[in-house]
């Protein structure tokens, strides 16, 4: 069977873009593709654990409907390095590209703990230099367990730099209202307008705080909370931070409509966050789990999706389907997928789709039966001049846990293909024969 070859893939009306791809050895083609096109740059690079991660995946219905016996774990090394000058030949690689990326508008946060922060300090001082540093954030956190040999380690450190004199920076996007707290030594009392107002005297002046006057963050942050282990925006992605965090970065330094770039996407928190606050997003990760895990994030939100990716594991997997016709459209059933030398022991963790008994209703027999308990996610669309644009696709999540969907693929250009994800990150595109 001849398979496609695909470089891009598009679902919907995206409003970025993800790069497969890494970062060091794409370092020059970034810095000409897009010099100066970045409004902001959140970095979330390696801490120098040089500990190996695992990303926790669902497997089927089972893992999706909480049965911890249904959860896989998949390691990861995108922490390890050889030593600490291959650490900081990678810091330098990463932040001259940022750096190239940027405009001259533009600001950086990276986003460290105490293990890296010194040595990135030290890079990032010698590429955007030192006078460009505006803030040092601690971002503090409660988590569980308590040290008990040395003070509890319960924040981390955000660099947020400029890159020339007048960086874009909204401070009101990100206020909040004062509020009726009751405040230490000040007075609560309402004013002729009838406003809540606390009020301290000092030197024979009256200093008043409306409650509903806005106050703005500081460089510490300990109002946005660590995901916890059950928090419902948990990907499975270790290294994942929250949605608020992201939020607040991006609507103080990112203009409305402007391009955010997330050089070590991870678990695709910076490009939901991006979309969710309607800005531009450019994102890249050397995992393809990364990329499975921000394709099924977008497609859970009803957002669209671009890819660029040459990968097409399609040559160690295999996928049977049922094929039928409605009219001019095609229907499509998965029935079973197999990793090649792959025993998967997890066959039980899916029940088959429901797609199955439509199509039994437009006469078309399916076996059933099959084990799709490895797929996260499927898709069907059209391969022309090497891009893939999908038609329909369906994902699992928590509120739908099983493939369920008859995928229904409508007249097109190209060669139309089924197109599926697993939990090992493989992407493999299949050509619809009749």
């Amino acid at each position: 069977m001849e398979y496609p070859v695909v470089q891009k893939q598009t679902y919907g009306n995206p409003n970025g873009t993800f790069l497969l791809c890494d970062v060091v050895s794409a370092a020059e083609d970034l810095k000409r593709d897009y010099a100066e096109q970045a409004d902001l740059i959140y970095l979330d690079p390696p801490f120098y654990t040089n500990q190996k991660y695992a990303v926790k995946q669902r497997v089927g219905t089972a893992g999706y409907t909480g049965k911890k016996d249904y959860l896989l774990s998949v390691e990861n090394d995108f922490d390890t390095f050889a030593d600490l000058n291959a650490y900081e030949d990678y810091l330098t690689s990463l932040l001259t590209t940022a750096h190239a990326m940027l405009k001259k508008t533009g600001s950086i946060y990276i986003h460290v703990d105490f293990r890296a922060s010194y040595l990135v300090r030290k890079v990032v001082d010698e590429i955007f230099g030192q006078d460009n540093l505006l803030n040092e954030i601690v971002w503090h956190y409660r988590s569980g367990g308590r040290a008990k040999r040395f003070y509890s380690r319960k924040h981390d450190t955000i660099f947020f730099y400029k890159k020339r004199r007048y960086p874009y920076f909204d401070p009101d996007a990100v206020g909040m209202l004062r509020g009726e707290e009751r405040r230490n030594n000040m007075k609560k009392s309402v004013d002729e307008d009838g406003r809540v107002y606390y009020s301290i005297h000092s030197a024979g002046k009256e200093y008043r705080y409306y409650a509903d006057s806005v106050i703005y963050p500081d460089d510490v942050w300990s109002d946005i909370s660590h995901l916890q282990q059950k928090d419902p925006e948990r990907t499975g992605y270790p290294t994942q931070k929250p949605m608020a965090l992201l939020q607040r970065i991006i609507r103080a330094s990112c203009p409305p409509d402007g391009l955010v770039v997330d050089l070590c996407s991870g678990s695709g928190t910076t490009a939901m966050a991006a979309a969710s606050c309607g800005r531009r997003y450019l994102v890249a990760d050397q995992c393809p789990l990364a990329m499975g895990h921000l394709r099924s994030r977008l497609l859970q939100a009803g957002e669209g999706f671009s890819i660029q990716s040459g990968e097409n594991a399609a040559n160690r997997t295999a996928l049977h389907y049922a094929l039928g016709r409605d009219g001019n459209d095609y229907l499509i059933s998965l029935e079973d997928y197999r990793i090649l030398g792959y025993d998967n022991p997890y066959a039980q963790a899916d029940h088959g789709t429901l797609s199955q008994l439509s199509l039994e209703s437009y006469g078309i027999t399916s076996g059933g039966g099959g084990d799709l308990s490895l797929l996260d996610y499927a898709a069907v669309g059209y391969v022309y001049e090497g891009e893939l644009t999908f038609c329909n696709a369906v994902c699992r999540s928590p509120k739908h846990p099983m493939l369920e969907q008859l995928l229904r693929l409508t007249p097109g250009r190209g060669m139309p293909v089924v197109a599926v994800g697993d939990v090992f990150g493989n992407n493999s595109i299949y050509p619809i024969i009749e």
